[in-house]
């Protein structure tokens, strides 16, 4: 991670973030790749199921496959910014989300604490 800027998520927007900040971003917690049911009327109602995608890594939180993962699981979303608005199903403390919504990475982030 050495490539990464110093406290790229506080000094530059989302969109101006290389590959490997952005990516950095995640913490791990797997949620994305939880299988959900959405509600397309209200977001804050989406149930998560303990189903997981067949490439996510439980013991990583990340994907096992991840350069060839569009591949072996065709509906893998990708996220990117100009996804964020309607991607509020993320869970509170998902960084990409609270970057987009103006908050901070929780206390507890990888980046702020440098350990993993």
């Amino acid at each position: 991670m050495s490539d990464l800027r110093p406290n790229f998520w506080q000094n530059y927007p989302l969109s101006a973030l290389t590959d490997n900040e952005w990516e950095a971003l995640c913490d791990g917690c797997g949620v994305c790749c939880l299988v959900k049911y959405l509600d397309d009327d209200n977001p804050r109602f989406t149930e998560y199921t303990d189903v997981a995608c067949k490439l996510l890594d439980t013991a990583t939180g990340h994907c096992s496959d991840y350069a060839n993962r569009k591949a072996s699981v065709p509906d893998c979303i990708r996220l990117t910014v100009d996804m964020l608005p309607n991607m509020m199903w993320l869970p509170r403390h998902c960084a990409y989300k609270r970057l987009h919504l103006g908050q901070g990475l929780p206390h507890w982030h990888y980046l702020k604490t440098g350990q993993d």
